[in-house]
């Protein structure tokens, strides 16, 4: 049984490296994390209760560059409050005022945690997000393999 392993490598390994981690930065870590967040603004407008639409179409999904940073990017799921404010009473319930034979009785909503249950789809998020990981793995290796780009020298017109 052989005791040492002799690797040989030809050309610019750092730079190979150095390409293939700046891929997964630009071209991977987004693209993965956007794919999980349509599985849960996808399940966010589905659960969500309809009267007007208004809720409804005030759901987004953006990209969060305050939290991201190299290895972690982030997309937030949630409903614009200046669109629709009522989105917190209906995500978290809220109690409300009627008068029942002369006297003033509070009542309860029931809440509809529509942004809270989409979180529910967790495993189906995950799945969404490898998938897209494979396809742009995939994509990334085979550019790192054909070589980095080459630009055109100065003097050639085209």
């Amino acid at each position: 049984m052989a005791d040492n392993i002799s690797l040989r490598f030809e050309g610019n390994l750092i730079g190979d490296l150095d390409r293939l981690e700046s891929g997964l930065q630009e071209k991977v870590y987004r693209s993965v994390a956007h794919a999980g967040s349509i599985v849960y603004y996808d399940e966010a407008r589905h659960l969500v209760p309809v009267v007007s639409g208004k809720l409804r179409d005030s759901i987004y999904r953006v990209f969060a560059d305050d939290l991201s940073n190299g290895q972690i990017k982030v997309y937030e799921v949630s409903w614009n409050h200046k669109k629709a404010p009522h989105g917190w009473l209906v995500e978290n319930g809220h109690l409300y005022a009627v008068n029942e034979g002369g006297k003033r009785v509070m009542k309860q909503t029931t809440a509809v945690g529509f942004i809270r249950r989409a979180g529910d789809r967790a495993g189906e998020v995950i799945k969404a997000m490898e998938k897209r990981a494979v396809e742009r793995m995939g994509e990334l290796l085979a550019e790192q393999i054909a070589g980095p780009a080459q630009l055109p020298d100065a003097g050639e017109t085209g």
